[in-house]
């Protein structure tokens, strides 16, 4: 429901009466001032009229609505404008023009536990929280029981909130926010963290209070969640709304790397003269192309979008895309551009390559060229497919031994060489807080009653942890996962036990939490690179990377108060990232920002691990710790009961989230399940698996194959041949007629396959097959990269482009040039 939407008729000659709106912006903007403090003096002289020397603009005339009972969502970029809108509807600022109404009351939740005091508990802490918005004493009293029910945290409500983690501070942040109704709610990230217990209560909260008439505008980078609990999403960029709509397709284009799916520019500011490519490229050789672009109007975000398509397989599917900044396009004038892709990765069929210029600051398509181009490889006959080669061994083998490996004891044994040893570590908080001073012993009723008893937060933790081994720690809020981190860390000491560590540690918690807001992002960058032991000179050389992988810009010359909660995350990580530490302590660090920023931040770490850093992590986002670590433990209120390779603990604490399986494994040609050890390869990675084949009923004509396939929705139904060839990005004979499968016995297989250049989720899949009739086959879901929105895989396709001036431009004219 935009604002445009408002009082628009349905159906044929009903008018449907639209909701009150509570929120209104019009035409609303917020200019910070990006001067350097000492300029600052004029704010505090009453005669001389304060206005921005170096104005930055945050939010650029944004016009929306949103009506009584409605949910909106909120999407972009890190920098967006997003949080700058929620704090102006929170009150936090003020618009720098236009204007912003709302009606009733707002209860805002911008940042996590922004507001709670460290030495206070939980219990006194919601109090506060309570008092400060308003709400009475007797009321507080009625409201904490429920509260703290919601909350979920038991005994720990009597602790200090400083011995709180993340997600226990979401918990009871988000149960003060919304313990009672209000008429707004406003909400930034703080479903980032948090298990998936905590957010289902949460969005069946939200859910019960925008039934109840409340409305929400919501933030968050979980683009899955907003199309959950938002009916409609708002696309921010570069401070200005550039798209509106049903949450599904708003974010389906937001995600989208086709440029060519993008809305068209209603005044295009460039298009193309001429282009030309190729007509026939081979398997594994780069694509060529050259035109003529001109260019009407300046445009600071000028891009060049490639969306290749199969015109006489599936015209609509978009196989694959690539989307690459042009800054020499950014001008008046007429260039020449020259470009050239990386290699390509099928071995044959025929593509159209759809050429786009795109304006990147409103996310909008300009133009369009497409230029067909055939590639031919070794096969011959039916549709495109990858062009790479497994590496096949197969063995026959005593069932007995099959057997034994299916029961194998899979917790790691003795690590040869540990950076970080744990021996019967022992740490207990007492829930009654302080005996003197406290300001729950103050106050009448049972709030002033203690809470004696000893919270074990870890209980005999026996662990090592190798050198240079990357190891994920996972399990419920309150587990112990955070207290394991902090005493690894020493902020903490156990209270029985023994630690050790080998090495330098770097610590990171929350990234932002040093930075100080009235210091710049590079006064910032020196500072806190000082305290975390850097010397000027280091601070010097790593400036380069530190601005790189925060990717801010012209923001480091900007206070930090201004900036966003993930500008912040992304120039603390960035600065830490530098200090040359052994061990790394990462609590949660990836659950905020946006897609390049948490492929910046890990890839940075998985950098590190290569190079001999041990990791560990914790999080609640099991794939994230199955992508980064190779062996997985879980803790449960403070002991270790889990250990051993990522795949199967993850497995066994949240049901597996690769999916696995065999079909039609009765016949006389049996095959057993994949052991694929390592889910999520990049891009370009090396894939190895292996398997077990019974036969019991040769067959002259039977043959093996292993298949890349999209993954089908419906896994429950084994699959037809007609199905399993158009679902197939990949098919080969690995066991060929009238070789192993015409032969009885036990076999053991395993392969390998190199240059996976592509990038999506698909299905490994091994099938026995006897002439059109499948026998069996098994599956092992794999990620190549990362999931691609669109559902299935494509191969992965990049561009370089070069822009060669043609003339002067057109803001620029030479002598006699007409302006």
């Amino acid at each position: 429901m935009s604002s445009e939407g408002y009082g628009s008729a349905a159906g044929l000659g009903v008018v449907v009466a639209e909701p009150p709106i509570v929120v209104r912006f019009d035409s609303v903007s917020k200019v910070y001032d990006r001067r350097p403090r000492s300029f600052r003096w004029r704010a505090a002289s009453p005669f001389v009229r304060e206005a921005p020397r170096e104005p930055h603009l945050a939010l650029d005339r944004a016009d929306f609505v949103i009506g009584k009972g409605e949910a909106v969502g909120l999407i972009g970029p890190n920098g967006a404008g997003k949080s700058t809108a929620l704090k102006l509807l929170a009150g936090v600022t003020r618009p720098t023009s236009g204007t912003l109404t709302s009606t009733g009351s707002i209860g805002a939740l911008i940042e996590l536990g922004l507001g709670f005091h460290p030495e206070l508990t939980g219990r006194e802490n919601a109090w506060c929280s309570l008092v400060m918005r308003g709400i009475r004493a007797p009321e507080i009293r009625d409201a904490l029981p429920g509260i703290i029910e919601f909350a979920g945290l038991g005994d720990a409500m009597d602790t200090p909130v400083k011995r709180f983690s993340v997600g226990m501070r979401a918990r009871l942040a988000f149960s003060v926010a919304t313990h009672a109704s209000v008429d707004i709610l406003a909400i930034d990230e703080v479903l980032a963290v948090g298990d998936h217990d905590f957010q289902n209560r949460c969005i069946e909260r939200i859910g019960s209070m925008i039934e109840s008439g409340s409305s929400m505008l919501f933030v968050s980078h979980d683009t899955m969640l907003v199309t959950q609990v938002c009916s409609r999403t708002i696309h921010l960029r570069n401070g200005r709304v550039v798209d509106d709509g049903p949450s599904r397709e708003v974010v389906e284009r937001y995600l989208s790397h086709s440029s060519s799916r993008y809305r068209p520019s209603p005044d295009s500011p460039m298009r193309f003269v001429s282009l030309s490519t190729a007509s026939a490229i081979q398997p594994w050789n780069p694509i060529v192309v050259s035109g003529e672009v001109e260019v009407f109007e300046p445009n600071n975000q000028p891009k060049i979008g490639v969306d290749v398509t199969l015109p006489t397989v599936a015209p609509d599917l978009v196989l694959a895309s690539a989307l690459d900044d042009v800054p020499g396009l950014g001008r008046r004038g007429r260039y020449r551009i020259d470009g050239t892709s990386s290699p390509i990765t099928a071995d044959m069929g025929d593509f159209r390559y759809s050429f786009c210029l795109v304006d990147g600051a409103h996310h909008q398509l300009c133009d369009v060229e497409s230029a067909d181009v055939s590639t031919a490889g070794g096969r011959i006959g039916g549709k495109p497919g990858l062009a790479v080669e497994p590496e096949w061994e197969i063995e026959m083998v005593d069932p007995l031994e099959v057997d034994r490996r299916a029961h194998r004891d899979r917790r790691t044994g003795l690590v040869q060489h540990p950076a970080v040893s744990l021996r019967g570590v022992t740490k207990r908080y007492r829930s009654g807080s302080r005996r003197w001073g406290s300001l729950v012993a103050a106050l009448p009723g049972t709030l002033g009653a203690r809470h004696d008893g000893d919270i074990v937060a870890l209980d005999m933790v026996d662990l090592d942890v190798g050198a240079g081994e990357s190891l994920g720690v996972i399990g419920p809020n309150g587990a112990g996962k955070s207290t394991l981190l902090r005493a690894m860390a020493g902020l903490i000491a156990p209270d029985a036990g023994s630690l050790s560590i080998e090495g330098g540690v770097l610590s990171l918690f929350d990234a932002g939490a040093g930075l100080h807001p009235e210091l710049t992002g590079a006064e910032n960058v020196r500072v806190v690179g000082r305290l975390l032991g850097l010397t000027s000179d280091e601070i010097a050389l790593a400036w380069d990377a530190i601005a790189e992988m925060a990717g801010i810009g012209s923001a480091m010359a900007v206070p930090v108060k201004q900036y966003s909660s993930g500008m912040r995350a992304r120039l603390g990580y960035s600065v830490a990232m530098q200090v040359p530490a052994r061990v790394i302590l990462i609590d949660e660090l990836l659950a905020v920002g946006d897609e390049e920023f948490r492929r910046s931040a890990l890839r940075a770490v998985t950098q590190r691990r290569d190079h001999g850093a041990t990791v560990i992590f914790v999080s609640h986002e099991l794939r994230l710790v199955e992508e980064l670590c190779g062996r997985v433990i879980r803790l449960d209120h403070g002991r270790i009961v889990d250990d051993g390779p990522a795949a199967d603990v993850v497995d066994a604490y949240g049901g597996p989230s690769w999916s696995r399986g065999v079909h039609d494994a009765t016949s006389g040609i049996r095959l057993y399940p994949l052991e694929i050890r390592q889910r999520h390869i990049t891009v370009g990675g090396r894939l190895e698996f292996e398997g077990v084949l019974a036969v019991d009923t040769p067959s002259e004509t039977a043959r093996l194959e292993l298949a890349y396939r999209q993954v089908p929705q419906d896994r429950s139904a084994a699959l037809s041949m007609d199905d399993r060839t158009v679902m197939s990005m990949y098919t080969r004979t690995v066991v060929p007629p009238g070789a192993e499968l015409a032969r009885e016995g036990w076999y053991r297989y395993r392969c390998a396959v190199d240059r996976n250049e592509f990038r999506g989720e698909i299905d490994v899949v091994v099938s026995a097959i006897d002439d059109d009739e499948i026998l069996s086959d098994a599956w092992q879901q794999v990620t190549v990269g990362t999931a691609r929105p669109e559902g299935f895989p494509s191969f992965d396709l990049t561009f370089s482009w070069e822009v060669t001036p043609l003339g002067p431009g057109l803001d620029n004219p030479t002598p006699g040039d007409a302006a």
